[in-house]
């Protein structure tokens, strides 16, 4: 059984790896990882939830009523 530095050190070697996000459709779908599956360090994935947050919070806003 591979040990997970083993299983890293591999991911490393074998760079080449779709982005999570490509594989559920937030990404475009030749998107490719580059920092090895660790999304919670990753600058990419926090680009995408602060566009989700924004666009949330955009949406969400009360449009101010119209002067009649």
């Amino acid at each position: 059984m591979a040990t997970q530095a083993t299983t890293r050190e591999r991911n490393q070697e074998n760079h080449r790896q779709l982005c999570i996000h490509a594989l559920t459709g937030r990404a475009p779908h030749a998107k490719m990882c580059a920092n090895n599956y660790e999304c919670g360090t990753c600058p990419y994935d926090q680009m995408l939830d602060d566009i989700a947050e924004t666009r949330a919070t955009t949406l969400s806003r009360p449009r101010p009523a119209l002067a009649a």
